[in-house]
């Protein structure tokens, strides 16, 4: 199997999933939004890259991603790998909506990637090794191996790194209801809100709200306010040098190792490691 432009070696593709092993001396991947969960994983221990991305109106972002760490990128984000040295790197792109159908089949609720992860994962780690080695001896995987590994991959992803997916939905609340729902949410990040304070702002008992924001958003208001305060840590960890302990506290949490709990499990990796991957200056305490 040869090698084609970039150091590729020829992608094979089936229903669900795309692959293909790139041996790097040097250069990388351009930076381009596709409609596809990029799966890219360091092969060897030595093997690493530049994770690049360039999110609409926000400054270039770039950040070191080593073996065994994995990077994981949602459809539609600007991004492309950039490497300094040789390396091997290992491509599985999977199609977002055989992903959907596929957790749809195993019963769970619809989910959708739409966040970046730089995460430890032994299981994709797993698949891409299979994939390398293939690659390696000249044997690519076959169309029925791909097949089986295409939806373990998908139900794997989506339940490890999804959120509810976003329908048009019938009923729920008005536009209006929602945006006092999410300004008071928003407003008490750093505090404990109970959605009893947030139906009664709302003149509706606390079942009715919490079923009606979950029809008209696609999350529970605790699920919805635990996103809304990742994202406000990813901000102080990436912005500020406050110790982490200071970070659970801004954010609600009583203890720093309930917030690292809650963090690592919504984005992967720790808050400690989130902060030396993004922070310029990465002063830990």
């Amino acid at each position: 199997m040869g090698l084609l432009e970039g150091g590729m070696r020829e992608p094979m593709q089936v229903e669900g999933i795309r692959v293909a092993c790139f041996d790097f001396a040097g250069g990388g991947l351009p930076v381009e939004a596709v409609d596809e969960i990029r799966l890219f994983v360091p092969l060897g221990k030595q093997d690493g890259f530049d994770a690049v991305s360039e999110p609409p109106g926000r400054e270039r972002q770039e950040s070191l991603v080593q073996w065994p760490e994995v990077w994981i990128v949602p459809p539609g984000s600007p991004c492309g790998i950039e490497c300094r040295s040789t390396a091997r790197v290992a491509l599985m792109a999977l199609d977002p909506q055989f992903c959907e159908r596929t957790a749809r089949a195993a019963g769970s609720d619809a989910v959708e990637v739409v966040d970046t992860f730089v995460a430890y994962d032994s299981f994709l780690r797993g698949s891409a090794s299979v994939v390398g080695a293939a690659y390696r001896i000249g044997r690519p995987p076959d169309a029925a191996y791909l097949s089986s590994m295409a939806r373990g991959l998908a139900e794997h992803v989506v339940a490890r790194y999804g959120r509810p997916a976003k329908r048009a939905r019938c009923g729920g609340l008005s536009p209006e209801r929602v945006e006092r729902a999410v300004r008071m949410i928003e407003e008490n990040i750093s505090t404990p809100i109970h959605v009893d304070e947030i139906a009664a702002e709302l003149g509706l008992s606390p079942f009715h709200f919490a079923r009606m924001f979950k029809q008209s958003t696609g999350y529970s208001p605790h699920f919805f306010l635990t996103l809304k305060r990742m994202d406000r840590a990813k901000e102080l960890l990436a912005g500020t040098t406050l110790p982490l302990a200071e970070v659970a506290h801004r954010l609600g949490y009583s203890t720093q190792a309930h917030f690292t709990g809650v963090f690592r499990a919504y984005s992967g990796t720790t808050p400690r490691a989130y902060r030396v991957r993004y922070s310029p200056d990465a002063g830990i305490r």
